[in-house]
């Protein structure tokens, strides 16, 4: 009989193995390449939750409107949409898919650009200079996204993948709530402007971090391909099932969009809320999404990938509508808990899928054109969001933005079937890994800079 220490050495020697799901009898690289790509979500989940949350914030400090925070999301995903364009060059010109991810996670040390805006830009600037860093470094960030998607795939093996990207998922999530919580703290202590700029000083640093880890990750060398954007454009063009479901998923994105980056904004105008509070709210949502990626394993399984996605979507049209019925900040505790939940269920339905249903000589070139027809929506859906609640206030927009999602949701049931069969890495079908062989789903970009 072994002894309990023994037992427990054993249990701790075998802990990382279960963290990142790996089989047991992973070879040694691709093991380490699984391990730095978890520490790569670790850190860039950190970074996330110490700027992202609090820019509409920081725009309000300098006495911003609701059109001009809609304008800094605009702007961000017009260049978004541009930088997805070029993404293909770039990753020629800076060497290769891994270069170009390291570069984009790189790019957050412009945020330490943003956190000098107080200090360095006359008052009456700082708006439109602030806007112009944080579209610049979505920009540079979004080079890297398509082959972020492409290298997934060689990273995580088909075996296991769902649960890998679940298990990251759940690890970047409880990062964000445990990183929110601190930089609301930290932005309360030291008020506006100091607390934000300490808070972004330390998102740019740990992206940074993000990107070392993964220049560590071992690739397989790459081979080059000739399959163009263009050809990725034609053929999603002539694929009638996928064009339908872009087009109902871009009409759902648009309403979403439309309200979802003024929920902060809310929390501080009309319910008198602070930093503090939306940095509390946000990690509810973190937390929610937890539980929510625990739930969706077993619920794709029975359901099915469509089905999933249609209740989600579905039960997420109600966000919006809580919100009218809020009569202070904390009530946000359940629109917040409800959207982390069901956005985490979707974001493993969408990765997984864009990857099962692409070649290796594809991913990069799809990820990319999908990304930039869903940017559109993106982009049109805070600019017409903010415009509009300055005129008319936020309750019709967020009953608008309900309204659009549920008929992207409609056009979906009645137009996307449910896809029975997908294509693995090696070009032959068959059933996801995990899932029944009715479960494969039509791919949309995942939460891909992250």
């Amino acid at each position: 009989m072994t002894s309990p220490s023994l037992r427990l050495w054993r249990s701790l020697r075998r802990l990382p193995a279960r963290l990142i799901v790996a089989q047991p009898n992973t070879p040694p690289d691709v093991f380490k390449g699984l391990a730095l790509f978890w520490v790569d979500g670790l850190f860039i989940a950190f970074s996330y939750s110490f700027y992202n949350p609090f820019l509409p914030l920081f725009l309000l400090g300098f006495g911003a409107n609701n059109s001009q925070v809609g304008l800094m999301t605009g702007a961000s995903s017009l260049l978004g949409i541009l930088s997805y364009m070029a993404a293909m060059r770039a990753t020629h010109a800076i060497g290769g898919r891994q270069r170009i991810v390291v570069f984009s996670r790189a790019s957050r040390l412009m945020l330490l650009l943003v956190a000098l805006v107080p200090f360095a830009v006359p008052r009456a600037a700082s708006i439109p200079v602030t806007i112009a860093l944080v579209a610049l470094q979505v920009t540079l960030e979004n080079l890297g996204s398509p082959a972020w998607t492409a290298l997934v795939a060689d990273i995580v093996p088909l075996e296991g993948r769902a649960r890998y990207i679940a298990s990251r998922s759940t690890v970047k999530n409880l990062t964000r709530t445990i990183g929110v919580a601190a930089a609301g703290q930290l932005i309360r202590a030291l008020g506006f402007p100091s607390g934000y700029s300490a808070s972004f000083v330390l998102g740019g640093l740990l992206g940074l971090s993000a990107g070392i880890a993964y220049a560590h990750i071992p690739m397989r060398q790459e081979q080059p391909h000739d399959y163009q954007a263009a050809t990725a454009g034609r053929d999603l063009l002539s694929n009638k099932r996928l064009l339908l479901y872009m087009g109902a998923r871009t009409l759902w994105t648009f309403g979403y969009q439309m309200a979802a980056p003024f929920y902060a904004v809310y929390v501080v105008r009309n319910l008198g809320g602070d930093a503090r509070l939306v940095g509390l709210l946000t990690g509810a949502g973190s937390m929610a999404a937890i539980a929510g990626l625990m739930l969706y394993g077993p619920l794709v399984e029975r359901l099915g990938m469509r089905r999933s996605w249609l209740l989600s979507s579905l039960a997420d049209i109600s966000v919006p509508l809580l919100w009218l019925v809020a009569r202070s900040g904390w009530f946000g505790l359940l629109p917040y808990a409800l959207d982390g939940a069901l956005m985490a269920g979707l974001e493993v339905v969408n990765l997984n899928t864009l990857l099962v249903l692409t070649d290796a000589r594809q991913r990069t070139q799809f990820a990319a054109v999908t990304s930039t027809i869903l940017s559109l929506a993106t982009l049109a859906g805070p600019l017409f969001g903010g415009a509009l609640s300055d005129r008319v206030g936020f309750g019709p927009v967020f009953v608008l933005a309900a309204a659009l999602s549920l008929v992207g949701c409609v056009l979906y049931y009645l137009f996307v079937p449910e896809p029975r069969l997908q294509m693995t890495d090696t070009g032959t079908s068959r059933p996801m890994a995990g899932c029944s062989p009715a479960s494969a789903s039509l791919p949309t970009p995942g939460e891909l800079r992250e």
